[in-house]
């Protein structure tokens, strides 16, 4: 049997490797230590901190242990950063200010502060009552994109099962399987007739009176004009 090359032994190698196992360091160590740096002084990081000094020098000391580097030069007057020290604190406030930015974006998006809502609509309905309060919705989270997708009924409701719209505005009536439907307002409808039709004399017409007429809208488009 022929043995495996150079390079299908480091291959093996390699995949059998264990992987890199990073220390895991105390973020209340990183803390106190990015206290002392700011103010160059164990004691007066300790009083910031409410602590004693012996607590702040023992926690800076094991992080240095475990990093394998000394953050600071101690003296009589007080510490300075050393070059290593000055790089990792540095590194290190960085990434507290991101995870500090991803926790507010975080709670952020989760409070409808900010993020995208894609919100399907009948063309008829964005004027008036619809308009008004999605401008009103607008003013008051800026952060919030709204994105629209104009469309018949159905259309919308098979995009909200797809997941991709959270929120359709449609009329009453629409069949809304597997869907959450409230009625949100009502509105008056204005007929137009001619004016030498029977009816064109009344101040108000019920839907009765409509049932033989030929309608301006279709059923699977109730606020728009047939082709």
């Amino acid at each position: 049997m022929n043995k495996p090359s150079n390079r299908s032994r480091h291959r093996i190698e390699r995949s059998q490797a264990s992987p890199t196992i990073f220390p895991v360091i105390d973020p209340v160590s990183i803390s106190q230590a990015l206290v002392v740096a700011d103010h160059l002084s164990f004691s007066r990081a300790a009083h910031v901190l409410g602590v004693r000094q012996s607590a702040v020098s023992r926690r800076v000391r094991a992080l240095e242990d475990q990093l394998g580097v000394s953050l600071f030069e101690r003296h009589a007057s007080g510490v300075r950063l050393t070059v290593a020290g000055r790089h990792f604190l540095d590194n290190t406030r960085s990434a507290i200010h991101e995870i500090d930015l991803a926790v507010k974006n975080a709670g952020a998006a989760g409070r409808g502060d900010e993020g995208v809502i894609r919100i399907g609509i009948l063309p008829c309905l964005l004027p008036g009552f619809l308009c008004d309060h999605l401008a009103e919705f607008r003013e008051a989270q800026p952060g919030v994109i709204l994105d629209f997708f104009e469309g018949p009924p159905e259309q919308l409701i098979a995009r909200i099962m797809a997941r991709r719209l959270d929120i359709a505005f449609i009329t009453s009536g629409t069949p809304t399987p597997g869907c959450d439907a409230e009625a949100l307002w009502s509105s008056v409808i204005c007929v137009a007739l001619s004016d030498r039709h029977p009816l064109a004399g009344c101040d108000a017409i019920d839907w009765e009176l409509l049932k033989d007429e030929r309608p301006w809208a279709r059923r699977s488009q109730p606020c728009c004009p047939p082709e």
